[in-house]
Order: C-alpha cells, then sequence, then structure tokens
C-alpha cells in the first residue's frame, strides 16, 4: 500500500508565499506537524520505505518521521521526478498579489512559465512508476500539495486537468493512494 504525504508546513506557507518550485525550509509548526505524522505513522503502520521529494520541505518532513519510525535517513528513496510543479510567475509572490492565490486553481494554467498539465502528469507517472515496481509493501511517499493530487488523479486513472477536482492535501497529513480524504 503506498501512503502519500504533504510535507508540514513551510516558511512559504506560514507566509503565504507562493513556493511552487522553490525551495522553503520548515517552519517551527511544519517541523511539529512532521513528528506529530511520524509519531501517528509509527502507532498505525509498519513503514517499510520512505520515499521523498528532493526539496527541503519534504526531505525535512521524511527526515523527521523516519526518526520516529525507527528508519535510516539514509535509506530514504529521493526522487527527483517528486519535486513541485514549477508555478513560472507565481512564484515567490504573495498569495495576495495574484488572481490566483497559492496557484494551485485551474485559472493559473495560462501563466507565464508555468510547467504544462501534461509534462507534470508525465513527470509524477514516472515517480510512480518507480515506486510501484519497489519490492517493499508499505510505502509513504513524502511530497508536495500538487505532486500529491497529480499521484491521486494517476491513480484513479483521471485526465491531469482533474487536479483540480482533487482536494488540496494538508501540510502534514497522510492519505491512503487511490482515496481521497
Amino acid at each position: 500500500m503506498i501512503y502519500v504525504m504533504r510535507h508540514g508546513q513551510s516558511q512559504a506557507n506560514a507566509n503565504r508565499i507562493v513556493a511552487g518550485h522553490q525551495d522553503s525550509p520548515l517552519s517551527l509548526f511544519g517541523r511539529e506537524q512532521a513528528a506529530r505524522a511520524g509519531m501517528a505513522l509509527q502507532r498505525t503502520l509498519a513503514i517499510d520505505l520512505v520515499v521523498s521529494s528532493p526539496m527541503k520541505r519534504a526531505r525535512q518532513t521524511a527526515e523527521i518521521i523516519a526518526t520516529y519510525l525507527h528508519y535510516p535517513q539514509k535509506k530514504i528513496l529521493i526522487l527527483d521526478n517528486l519535486e513541485e510543479r514549477h508555478l513560472g510567475e507565481l512564484e515567490g509572490k504573495s498569495y495576495d498579489e495574484t488572481p490566483y492565490g497559492n496557484g494551485n486553481v485551474e485559472g493559473a494554467e495560462s501563466v507565464a512559465g508555468i510547467e504544462p498539465i501534461a509534462e507534470f502528469y508525465k513527470r509524477v507517472k514516472a515517480a510512480l512508476a518507480i515506486i510501484e515496481h519497489r519490492p517493499e509493501k508499505t510505502i509513504v511517499v513524502v511530497c508536495h500539495n500538487g505532486v500529491g493530487r497529480m499521484l491521486q488523479v494517476i491513480a484513479k486513472g483521471d485526465q491531469p486537468i482533474d487536479i483540480y477536482k482533487h482536494p488540496r492535501l494538508q501540510n502534514g497529513a497522510v492519505y491512503p493512494l487511490g482515496n481521497d480524504n
């Protein structure tokens, strides 16, 4: 079974800044969210593999949960294709500076420099193929809101643009792949 976890709150999230592909570390609250998730995972699941985006906010979350799972940090599988979507000209702007808020809305598809949705889908699908071919049975994938939603799109056989029909993933929350909880 594959579980998808959105990283804990990043500094960009806390400051209401569109991060997208820009790297941002976890906030103190984000570290606390990761610790709570790690404790919950330790109590409820026997995780065989921790996978992470290479971006700082996801890696830090994966390292924190690995500590609670007694999982060696050096064994965390880092997959570049799990990086968050490039959000073009929105990146680095305040949610209030754009007509698209945090950038995770269908209207933002026309923003200059945004990673085309078909390319984003293809990239995330390649990461999922690697994960699905692993021998481990219970896997947690620490990623981002956009990536997590796209993983749900792929798991359900939806079209790339259907990402906007899937609910936003909450920071520090864990979801079974294929379920929109």
